[in-house]
């Protein structure tokens, strides 16, 4: 499905097999940053609330998210990684406005929904690349 619609579902294997790597990171990155996520208790926690939607959110942010990957080299995969870290350090960063649980939670549904909706397109056609979401297209 290589035109699809942004904000619609886009389902591969591929994204189910790499997608929770991302939230392993996520985890990793948050452990070694001395925050520790009570895995029993995340069922608890509510996510945050936030007025932009998924593609709101994306178009804020791809476009920025391409140069900082063109600029270091990064491949898609390597770039999803990276922010899976940055995100680990936002979440530590910001406790004191967000319970580091309820953060984790909306980076994992973040990072589901990413990783299985279709992206909108670069602002700049011209780049020929697509989305930091299309890790592996």
């Amino acid at each position: 499905m290589k035109n699809g619609t942004p904000g619609n579902a886009f389902l591969s294997e591929e994204a189910n097999e790499k997608g929770p790597v991302l939230i392993n990171i996520l985890g990793g990155m948050l452990e070694h940053l001395g925050i520790h996520i009570d895995a029993i208790k995340l069922d608890e926690i509510s996510m945050a609330e936030s007025d932009l939607n998924f593609l709101d959110s994306m178009i804020l942010l791809q476009d920025k998210a391409a140069l900082i990957m063109n600029q270091y080299k990064l491949n898609y995969e390597q770039m999803a990684y990276s922010c899976a870290m940055a995100t680990a350090f936002i979440i530590k960063e910001c406790q004191q406005d967000l319970q580091a649980a309820s953060g984790f939670n909306t980076a994992v549904y973040s990072f589901i929904e990413g990783t299985k909706t279709y992206p909108p397109e670069l602002s700049d056609p011209g780049s020929g690349k697509k989305s930091f979401f299309s890790f592996w297209k």
